[in-house]
């Protein structure tokens, strides 16, 4: 394993129309080499892998810089913003080729060379790889803060951003061609009648892939003022409001916005207070309301819009020389697509995805070291963005199918998605409640500090949200499989299921200090 890690800064300070002008640029390098790796645990790895030169690469690369501008003793100007490059590839120790699967032993078929014959199982050593997963990230904010008198003291500040992301991949696939080998066996056609089989039998080539070249941005406006009314009363208030689309993976269509919501969708106020009722510094009373929407990640498009492929194509094998199936250009008797896109099924009505927080404390210091005080938070989810899945039966075959959506509303709960006979709501909102109260003390002085507190909370619905603790841990934002099928979100009784979540901690003590 190889670590490498450079940081190279530069700051510098001038004047600019007699006014301060301050910025810094900086690069960081960090890739991630190893080679070398361990077999699973469970010793179904075949045994010709040549471990000790497997491996991958991560690339890392970053560059960031600011600029700050003081034109007046009253307005600070900033613009800063930065670009990051990581790639990651684990083609290391691979052997190039088809790799090649026997469904069925061929020992001992007439016609079929010795050199061909082997029992069922790796014909060649397994390749699946990625290729490349690169990814452009890059953003510039740019704002200005303006201290003003006017019926109380102002901080306000005003704001811009755009970010931008990119993702070129070829990944978890085989590059070189994949064949599934099934000896003198037939194939019962799905799509068309009778059976095919070849002198030998019949091979699939699983064309299975995770591939695209799209790009996005999103454009984001903001104001805040921190408004001190008082002497002991100051209040935060604020609003952002942001535009995104969400591009597509399918062949044709990476330059189309198949998912976008605009300004007016994504707006999310701010507002927030802190009240001293005694007027001497003792006490604080604050409190705070926010709404805050999320980016759809990139995961969303690359699993459900294009970007993951699973087609199976089924042919004839006439042929006893398997290594010569890559080169083949033939005619199938028919192909399946397993992973077919949604970008035909995104509810018109689409939301994005809106969580809302209320918090309220009170602060208390006695004496000039001890403070006390006391926390509630209130988060709850307003609207989630997830793949709602159904079974259904095209050409024979049991498939899933998709919509993107907001569980518990639009397309899923739409009657005429789903079989007669489902239980009301279809499909249920997306609940994520959290509920905390906290109880700290704190003493402190200028050579050490001592803080102990206690939080009760509760975490409770039926959607742990964008990393999914009911699947241990899987991270798929926005398509886990909460919502894949009406069944899942039900017990054994046909009940809704909901309760506390697997990452709930309902006590929790903390104690912490220095000297």
């Amino acid at each position: 394993t190889r670590q490498d890690f450079t940081l190279n800064r530069l700051d510098y300070e001038t004047n600019f129309r007699q006014r301060k002008l301050q910025f810094f640029v900086a690069h960081m390098y960090s890739p991630l080499r190893v080679r070398g790796l361990l077999p699973d645990q469970e010793g179904t790895d075949s045994p010709a892998t040549l471990w000790h030169e497997r491996g991958f690469r991560a690339s890392a690369n970053s560059v960031l810089g600011r600029a700050v501008y003081f034109p007046s003793s009253k307005l600070i100007v900033s613009v800063y913003g930065g670009r990051n490059f990581t790639n990651f590839t684990n083609s290391y120790g691979l052997q190039k080729g088809p790799s090649i699967i026997y469904l069925t032993s061929n020992v001992g078929q007439p016609g079929v060379p010795r050199s061909m014959q082997a029992s069922a199982g790796e014909f060649t050593p397994d390749n699946f790889q990625t290729k490349y997963d690169a990814y452009v990230r890059e953003n510039l904010n740019a704002d200005a803060s303006y201290f003003a008198n006017f019926r109380g003291f102002h901080y306000l500040k005003f704001g811009y951003q755009v970010a931008r992301v990119a993702n070129n991949v070829f990944a978890n696939t085989w590059p070189d061609g994949r064949f599934l080998v099934a000896w003198n066996r037939r194939w019962p056609g799905v799509t068309k009648p009778g059976f095919l089989a070849g002198g030998y039998g019949f091979y699939i080539e699983d064309q299975f892939e995770t591939s695209g070249k799209v790009k996005s941005a999103s454009h984001a406006l903001y104001f805040q003022d921190d408004w001190q009314v008082r002497k002991n009363l100051v209040l935060n208030l604020g609003v952002r409001t942001e535009n995104e689309y969400v591009p597509s993976y399918r062949a044709g269509d990476s330059a189309k916005p198949v998912i976008s919501f605009g300004f007016a969708d994504k707006i999310a106020p701010r507002l927030g207070f802190a009240y001293d009722p005694s007027g001497v510094g003792k006490e604080k009373v604050s409190g705070s309301y926010s709404v805050v929407y999320d980016l759809l990640k990139y995961n969303l498009p690359r699993g459900s819009l294009g970007g993951d492929k699973w087609v199976r194509c089924y042919y004839a094998l006439d042929d006893p020389d398997v290594f010569k199936l890559a080169g083949s250009r033939r005619t199938p008797f028919e192909c399946l697509n397993f992973r077919v896109p949604s970008n035909d099924s995104i509810d018109p009505a689409l939301k994005p995805m809106q969580q809302r927080m209320l918090t309220l404390g009170y602060e208390r210091s006695f004496g000039r070291n001890l403070v006390v005080s006391v926390y509630g938070v209130n988060k709850y989810l307003v609207t989630a963005v997830e793949d709602i899945g159904r079974l259904v039966v095209r050409n024979g075959v049991l498939e899933e199918d998709y919509c993107i959506g907001n569980p518990g509303w639009g397309c899923s709960i739409d009657p005429s998605r789903y079989p007669s006979g489902y239980p009301s709501p279809i499909t249920p909102k997306a609940k994520r409640n959290y509920q905390a109260i906290e109880i700290k003390v704190e003493k402190k002085s200028a050579t050490h500090l001592l803080s102990a507190s206690y939080t009760l909370s509760r975490l409770c619905g039926n959607y742990s949200g964008l990393a999914s603790s009911d699947e241990r841990g899987r991270i798929n934002p926005n398509t886990n499989r909460d919502f894949d099928n009406p069944v899942t979100t039900r017990d054994k009784d046909a009940r809704l299921v909901d309760g506390c979540l697997a990452t709930d901690s309902p006590h929790v003590f903390k104690v912490f200090g220095y000297k």
